[in-house]
C-alpha cells in the first residue's frame, strides 16, 4: 500500500476549504492508505485529529518560516508504514485513478520517480464525498474551465523509500525543488516515468502572495540542475508504460 505525505499552509479561509478537499480525496482513494502531515500550522492537530491521519513536527524550517523539502522527505521516510510513497502538495485533489496507475509503474520497477502534471480549477466551496456523483462533477468542472499546467510545474512524486539522501535544502513550494527531483533521478539512471495521460490530478487555484527573496536560494540551488515532466523516460498511456 502507499504513504502519502504532506505540509500544509494554516487552515483558515481559501485554504482551510482546499486543503480539506484535498485530504478527504486521498483518504477516498483508499481505507489502508496512510497519510502523514508533517508541520506546525495553525489548527493542524485538530483536523489531524478529526480525520484520524499522522501529524508529525519534526521537521526543519527555512528562515522564511516553510519547511525544507529536504527535512519533509527524510522525516517521511523515518516514519512512513509502507516502503512506496507520494508527496503530493495539500491543495491537489486525487482521483480513482490514481492508485491503479501508482499500482502499474510500482510493480514494473524496483526504484522509481513518477511524476506528472496538474489541472488547474478554481475550487471555492466545500465537496460534498457523500454525493456518490461528486467524482463525474469534479471531471466535468476539469473539462469545462480547467487548464493543464505547464509541465515545469509538479506537484506529486511517487518513489520508493530510500530514493534520496541528499536532497538540498529547498523551501517547499517556492519553485525548483521538483525539477531538481527529476534532473537527479534522470543523473543517477532511475527509472522517470509521466503519468500525466493516466490521472486526473486536480490543484485548487488560490492567491499566493509571497516574498520574492524566498524564491532566491532555491533558484541558486537548482541553477543548471532542471528537469520537467517531459524530459522523463517512460510515459504511462492507457495502462501501458512506453519509452519517450
Amino acid at each position: 500500500m502507499l504513504t502519502f505525505f504532506t505540509s500544509c499552509c494554516p487552515f483558515e479561509g481559501r485554504r482551510l476549504i482546499a486543503q480539506e478537499n484535498a485530504i478527504e480525496s486521498w483518504i477516498k482513494l483508499d481505507k489502508n492508505c496512510e497519510i502523514i502531515i508533517l508541520g506546525k500550522e495553525k489548527n493542524l492537530s485538530e483536523i489531524t485529529k478529526r480525520y484520524n491521519i499522522v501529524c508529525d513536527q519534526n521537521i526543519k524550517y527555512s528562515e522564511f518560516k516553510v519547511p525544507f523539502v529536504s527535512s519533509l522527505f527524510k522525516r517521511a521516510e523515518q516514519i512512513a508504514k509502507f516502503d512506496i510513497l507520494c508527496y503530493v502538495n495539500c491543495d491537489i485533489i486525487l482521483l480513482s485513478d490514481f492508485l491503479p496507475a501508482v499500482e502499474i509503474i510500482t510493480k514494473q520497477f524496483k526504484q522509481l520517480l513518477a511524476v506528472g502534471q496538474r489541472w488547474d480549477v478554481e475550487i471555492t466551496e466545500k465537496i460534498n464525498y457523500d454525493n456518490k456523483e461528486w467524482e463525474k462533477d469534479l471531471l466535468e468542472v476539469v473539462r469545462q474551465k480547467g487548464k493543464l499546467h505547464s509541465p515545469s510545474g509538479m506537484d506529486y512524486f511517487i518513489f520508493r523509500r530510500g530514493l534520496w539522501t541528499n536532497i538540498p535544502d529547498f523551501s517547499l513550494a517556492r519553485q525548483r525543488f521538483d525539477n531538481w527531483f527529476v534532473w537527479d533521478a534522470l543523473r543517477r539512471r532511475i527509472p522517470t516515468i509521466d503519468i500525466t495521460q493516466s490521472v486526473t490530478v486536480v490543484h485548487q487555484t488560490h492567491p499566493r502572495l509571497i516574498n520574492p527573496a524566498e524564491f532566491r536560494k532555491n533558484i541558486e540551488l537548482g541553477r543548471g540542475k532542471m528537469r520537467d515532466a517531459c524530459h522523463t523516460e517512460w510515459i504511462l498511456v492507457k495502462g501501458k508504460l512506453k519509452k519517450r
